[in-house]
């Protein structure tokens, strides 16, 4: 009886270490494509700010000079102020998110001319969606009975309703 146990006892030890090890392969995996976000967020930047022309020594040699300037909080202040700047005036001249949909399917004409604002057709949630300048877009929606969304995090803002 006392060797029953000590077996019952050894499978579920097993069975909790195998457990653990699952657990342990998941998290290493999160962590895994969380750092592998990072440096590709990281060289997105990199072309971004138009120094994706550098070698890599010209490359590296900066950075090692950002990690050097980065110990001054005034210099890091700065860099932030300019990079918010940067992506507000990206932000601006590519427009905002937004979402319009139709009460029934639109003609070829008016599809193309959406596409021409810049947005793609998402199948899935049959809508057309991207980025665009709202007063461009705003007036055309509205005289073809559409509802022009604005997209806003975490939900959407109604702006313009269909007609």
């Amino acid at each position: 009886m006392g060797t029953e146990k000590l077996a019952l006892k050894k499978s579920s030890l097993a069975q909790k270490m195998n457990k653990l090890k699952e657990q342990e392969a998941k998290i290493k995996e999160l962590e895994r494509k969380s750092r592998n976000r990072k440096i590709f967020e990281l060289g997105g930047l990199v072309e971004k700010a138009q120094l994706d022309s550098l070698n890599t020594n010209q490359l590296y040699g900066a950075f090692l000079e950002i990690a050097d300037k980065s110990r001054n909080a005034e210099a890091l202040k700065k860099w932030e102020l300019n990079g918010g700047s940067a992506f507000n005036s990206d932000a601006k001249e590519k427009g905002e998110a937004v979402v319009v949909t139709f009460p029934e399917k639109p003609s070829l004409e008016i599809r193309k001319q959406i596409r021409e604002f810049g947005l793609k057709w998402n199948s899935f949630r049959e809508e057309w969606q991207g980025l665009c300048k709202i007063d461009d877009i705003a007036d055309f929606v509205k005289v073809h009975r559409g509802n022009l969304l604005l997209v806003k995090e975490p939900k959407y803002d109604i702006i313009a309703n269909r007609f």
